[in-house]
């Protein structure tokens, strides 16, 4: 499937960085929730695992969400900036001086430049992949998470 040019375009898999950074991959996660996601807002602006001017030894995401069937809420959105999906530098700088959760998610929302392309939404033990160097961020909203984490293992491929 990442070798599907249909799916990924001129994107081509690079058999042995993909191998590498497999094999040295432990199991890692994320935990959000409501306290997390009103403390630190920065986490829905949405962002690049990679840019051109900073580049990571990857060229793909992984999320694999791993809540029960009735904790699943929202997913990951893909974004584009200005009508690109990818860019070359980071835009978090735009809004990092926002600390309160509802100013970020109307600040994001409202925004004339970010537009959602792609709602991968959240279904237990779904497996989403993306290209690393393309906009996202987790689908999270005040409420979703009060009483339980979002759980999901992230990979880097």
């Amino acid at each position: 499937m990442l070798q599907d040019e249909h799916i990924w375009g001129t994107n081509k898999l690079k058999i042995e960085q993909y191998e590498d950074n497999l094999s040295k991959s432990g199991f890692m996660w994320n935990l959000n929730n409501e306290d997390n996601i009103t403390k630190n807002p920065l986490g829905i602006i949405p962002h690049q695992d990679t840019y051109p001017s900073f580049q990571m030894p990857n060229q793909y995401g992984v999320v694999i969400y791993l809540n029960t069937p009735e904790e699943c809420r929202g997913g990951t959105l893909l974004y584009s900036y200005c009508g690109r999906m990818m860019i070359d530098e980071s835009i978090m700088n735009k809004w990092e001086h926002i600390d309160n959760f509802d100013m970020m998610r109307f600040a994001i929302d409202s925004s004339l430049g970010l537009n959602v392309e792609f709602r991968l939404n959240m279904w237990w033990n779904r497996c989403v992949i993306y290209p690393s160097n393309i906009l996202h961020c987790p689908e999270m909203e005040r409420g979703w998470f009060r009483d339980y984490d979002r759980i999901a293992q992230v990979l880097f491929l």
